[in-house]
């Protein structure tokens, strides 16, 4: 009941601001407003209110199905009936139709930079840039990075620098600056406390609709130390007594560096193996066997226990003038990131297992409302955003389609032909239908496996 409450919210809020943005901007170029809806289907609730400087008036819905709404205005290119009147849609001017249209969109733009920036403003205690422990084979770990190495500056080439403060604005810096051959990255070493410069390539990185190739670069997440965080009973760590709160120092006479370099080391682990533990002051030696569990599909080995103590966190809290320029900053790599999926669609054979349907939403939708609420607001916004964008894809009977076809006018001094724009509604129909399939299917197999 919670992730359904927390989903209904999620698209309540988010269809009322962007039907409310084509509303508002249909009032202001008085065009009459006939009904205003979330949601589709059979009304739950209607009232009806004289619209703002015209002797009209506009109903107002909430339908059975929460899944979208309209805002349907006099006049619009489904009202063959409908007179041009001087309040109607059709008869004003392009520029007032194409502000009508982007309205929503942009209306669901704004709404996400209000909620980054309103996050920037009350501030969040975040992972400090420590590094975890790099895998071999990664483009960190070719560079000579180690784990406990915090990252203090970041730039291109000769560029400017740009000082890091948490382990989330490094990843923004590496996501912004994915398309360079290297990075220069000023350094803390864990060794001995110095700083140093170390380059760091980023050249056979694969560009993905997710963003960067993290597994090959080998930078994904802060360090943790190696603590035993809790044990399932009867699994082969409670079985060679690990106790919660242990330290792990070794595994198998090698020394364990972090959380990180910990789990590398039990994937690798065959048969029994000696442990050195910390447990208070006093060390104590276990045997550990591990056992085959099915993890994404592969058998993997495994010891039956959560590992990885908390991170070094820094508390960040942003003025209103750089809480709202950071905002736009994540706006801008979001919508890069959301574009490069959308593109992959296209591209990727596989760009289609991007989509999510309303189950996978939901259940985002439940685990960030119990996480907090800053991790709620940040999945508001992300959702807000790919709205938005969405909608302005060049797809009939989407916003950007319309949008397509003011283009068209624009260009040829004349609207789309009746015989046209429907062909274009049933190839937007096939389309839409065709991204609810995958979508759905996504959600089949998500909660299949």
């Amino acid at each position: 009941m919670h992730t359904l409450g927390a989903f209904a919210l999620a698209l309540v809020l988010i269809i009322f601001v962007h039907e409310y943005g084509h509303y508002r901007m249909a009032l202001f170029w008085k065009v009459r407003v006939l009904q205003f809806s979330i949601g589709f289907g059979r009304p739950l609730l209607k009232w009806t209110r004289l619209q703002p400087g015209l002797a009209t008036t506009t109903d107002f819905t909430i339908g059975a199905i929460p899944l979208g709404g309209f805002v349907k205005m006099h006049g619009q290119q489904d009202d063959d009936n409908a007179p041009l009147t001087p309040d109607a849609f059709d008869a004003q001017s392009l520029w007032a139709r194409v502000c009508i249209v982007s309205a929503g969109p942009l209306a669901n733009l704004l709404l996400a930079v209000l909620l980054y920036a309103g996050l920037n403003w009350a501030g969040s205690e975040q992972p400090r840039p420590i590094l975890a422990s790099p895998a071999p084979g990664t483009l960190a770990h070719a560079a000579g990075l180690k784990g406990g190495d915090e990252v203090l500056r970041l730039r291109e080439s000769d560029g400017d620098w740009q000082t890091l403060a948490s382990i989330s604005e490094l990843h923004w810096a590496l996501l912004s600056n994915k398309s360079a051959a290297s990075l220069e990255l000023e350094i803390q070493s864990a060794d001995n406390g110095k700083v140093k410069n170390t380059e760091l390539s980023l050249l056979g990185l694969t560009d993905s609709p997710e963003g960067l190739d993290m597994d090959k670069l080998g930078l994904a997440g802060p360090q943790m130390k190696a603590l035993i965080r809790a044990v399932n009973p009867s699994s082969p760590a409670a079985l060679a007594g690990l106790q919660a709160g242990d330290e792990v120092l070794q595994v198998n006479h090698e020394r364990v560096e972090d959380s990180a370099h910990l789990i590398r080391l039990i994937r690798s682990l065959k048969g029994a193996q000696p442990w050195l533990v910390l447990r208070g002051h006093t060390e104590h030696n276990l045997t550990l066997t591990p056992v085959l569990m099915n993890l994404n599909g592969q058998s993997v080995p495994a010891i039956g226990a959560a590992v990885g103590a908390a991170p070094a966190r820094v508390w960040l809290q942003d003025g209103p003038l750089d809480g709202l320029g950071h905002a736009l900053s994540q706006l801008w790599m979001q919508t890069r990131l959301t574009g490069a999926a959308f593109a992959g669609l296209l591209t990727s054979s596989n760009g289609w297992k991007q989509l999510s349907g309303p189950v996978t939403i939901a259940n985002v939708a439940g685990q960030t409302a119990d996480a907090g609420w800053r991790p709620y607001v940040g999945f508001l916004a992300l959702v807000s955003l790919s709205i938005g964008l969405m909608n302005l894809l060049p797809i009939p009977l989407l916003d950007g389609g319309h949008l397509m076809y003011y283009l068209w006018e624009f260009a040829t001094g004349s609207k789309p032909s009746p015989q046209w724009l429907q062909r274009f509604q049933s190839v937007g129909m096939a389309c839409i239908l065709l991204l609810m399939f995958f979508a759905f299917l996504n959600d089949f197999l998500r909660w299949f496996n």
